[in-house]
């Protein structure tokens, strides 16, 4: 890109954005196995949704962090192969239904455990991320997605934390402290209707 300033009345070029151009960079693939069953019942005051799923993503592409010095901040590369399993389900009830007033309720979950498979150019580790308050997030072969890595208080053999000045002293290992994606989430909804006034109250 050409930047607004210039030198010797030629104008000087400039990086446009933070993430760097990878022409290495090729398009995933996804092969997914689905099973669900829906229900309805007593005239659609009870309904049940429930899916279950395995999927495989083979060449995600994910941001990964540069030096700064290279003028960017950030490049895509393919992960490699990733497993996914999991359950979705959601539950909707119809407690009270009249001409004026109806009362509707909703609850719904998901359940996810994810697992990489394999990394680009065979490597058993790739740090994505390095948040400046603490540690990195890095993806493990053989471990669930977003690891949070980082490092812990340096204990003596008694199990006592080691100071230094009267402060805590860092681990010279890294732990690995698990995932950062949640396992399951899930959310409660209220649907108040009074004549066409409708009040949401989400959980």
């Amino acid at each position: 890109m050409l930047a607004q300033n210039s030198f010797n009345g030629l104008p000087l070029g400039s990086i446009n954005g933070t993430a760097s151009p990878n022409t290495q960079i090729k398009p995933f693939g996804v092969n997914e196995k689905e099973i669900g069953i829906e229900l309805r019942m007593f005239n659609n005051r009870v309904n049940l949704d429930v899916a279950a799923y395995d999927k495989k993503t083979t060449n995600q592409a994910v941001p990964i962090s540069l030096s700064a010095a290279s003028g960017y901040s950030t490049t895509l590369v393919n992960l490699g192969g990733l497993d996914n399993k999991g359950l979705e389900f959601n539950l909707e009830l119809i407690p009270v239904q009249n001409k004026n007033f109806t009362w509707k309720t909703a609850f719904n979950s998901a359940f996810n455990s994810s697992k990489v498979l394999s990394l680009a150019n065979n490597q058993s580790q790739l740090v994505v991320g390095s948040p400046e308050f603490f540690g990195s997030i890095v993806h493990v072969v053989g471990l669930p997605l977003n690891q949070i890595v980082g490092s812990t208080y340096k204990r003596d053999a008694s199990g006592n934390i080691v100071l230094s000045g009267g402060k805590p002293v860092a681990s010279a290992t890294p732990v690995n402290f698990g995932s950062g994606l949640p396992t399951a989430t899930g959310g409660w909804l209220n649907t108040l209707n009074y004549k066409g006034f409708y009040l949401y109250l989400p959980y």
